[in-house]
This record gives C-alpha cells, structure tokens and sequence, in this order.
C-alpha cells in the first residue's frame, strides 16, 4: 500500500497528483495551481482513501476519478476551491463513497457524477460553484443523500445525455438553497429518465427566482417533497 502524506504538489504544467495503482491512501495534501486536475483516480486504480485534502486554483477538476474500470474509492473531509472545471468529476466511475466533501467557487459543477454508477454522494457542501451543486447524468443507482447546496448555478439536476439514460438514482434529505436557477432538475434529452426518486427534500429558492422549485421533464420518476 502506498500512503501519500502532508505533501505539496503545486504549479505543474499537468495533474497536480496522478494515481494508477490500488489501495493508495491520500491524506492531508495540497494541490495548487496546476495545469490539468488537482488528484487524479485514473481508470485502473481501486481501493484509494482519500481524506483531507485540498484542492485549489487548478486548470482542470479538483478532484477527478475516471475510466470505467475506476472503483471503490472514499472520498472523505476534503476541499475543492475555485479550480476551472469541476470541483469532484465522477466519470466512469463506480461504487465509490463522496461523505463530508465540500466544493466551493469552482468554474463549472460542485459535484459531478456522469456515466457512473452505485456511488453514495452523502453529507457534502457545495456552494457558489458557477454549474449544478450536484449533477447525475446517464448514471444509475446513485444515492444523493443530505447535501447542501447553496447559491450555485442550479441546485440538484439528474439527467440523460442523449445516449444513456439515468435510472434509479435516489436524492434524499437535500437541501437546495438560493440558487440561481432551478432547485431540483429531471430534464429530458433524448432519453427519459425512469424511476429516480426524490423525496424529504428541502427548497429555499433565491429571492431572484422564487418560483424556480421543481423543473421536471421526465413523467416516469416519483417526487415526494415533505
């Protein structure tokens, strides 16, 4: 097992740090002012524990975990801040856990999760991110659980690509504050979304939308608001 502590990786012309083995811990860390992500989980690597680390003024995501073949990571207690792309971008990626991260001031999504399945996205903060709070697109059985959002492009969107659809995903206990635009999203593009539940969230809308609560394309998915 290889354990990467209290290190610094900042002002490279690519990835900050780039994991391709398994089992790899990352704690405490510091990826700054990179040319492309700030931790990269590429599509080989297993079994990464990744705690408290931060992830600030990179070209790229934040944090990226990518590739198909890219499973089982924990993600825990870290920061994303004011990076270009996303502040953590699940592509691919399966079965991982995402608990207690926040994402802050990022230039596109707070939370990313797309073509990726089984990953538990529970107890994060995202906030002022330029994109959605939490995006799931043409991904199944994801479990958003207890976020917050606040004052981001959208709240919570889940999503088709025109090519896959989104299946069984569940958000519950969120709560969607002051965003700019839509609270909770289902949008069709193509492809209906089906049986993706939402239900005991809670919606703050911003006092420049007050009517923009629940934008729902999709007939086929169960919404319970209590």
């Amino acid at each position: 097992q290889v354990n990467v502590s209290a290190s610094t990786a900042s002002g490279n012309s690519s990835y900050g740090f780039y994991i391709v083995s398994d089992g790899v811990s990352l704690t405490s860390n510091l990826a700054s002012g990179n040319g492309a992500a700030g931790f990269t989980l590429e599509n080989i690597s297993s079994s990464a524990v990744v705690t408290s680390n931060v992830a600030t003024a990179n070209t790229d995501d934040g944090f990226f975990l990518n590739g198909i073949g890219n499973q089982f990571h924990t993600l825990t207690s870290n920061t994303s801040t004011g990076n270009s792309g996303h502040g953590y971008f699940l592509n691919g990626s399966y079965a991982n856990i995402v608990d207690s991260n926040t994402a802050t001031g990022n230039g596109n999504g707070g939370i990313y999760v797309f073509a990726a399945d089984n990953n538990v996205v529970i107890s994060n903060t995202v906030t002022s991110n330029v994109g959605d709070g939490v995006f799931v697109g043409s991904s199944s059985g994801n479990r958003v659980i207890s976020n917050v959002a606040r004052n981001n492009g959208t709240g919570f969107t889940v999503q088709d690509n025109g090519a896959t659809a989104s299946f069984d995903n569940y958000l519950a206990s969120n709560t969607s504050d002051s965003n700019i635009g839509w609270a909770f999203r289902n949008l069709y593009n193509g492809l209906a979304s089906a049986r993706d539940t939402f239900t005991k969230n809670v919606i703050l809308t911003s006092s420049t939308r007050p009517d923009s609560g629940v934008l729902n394309d999709v007939t086929a998915n169960r919404f319970s608001f209590e």
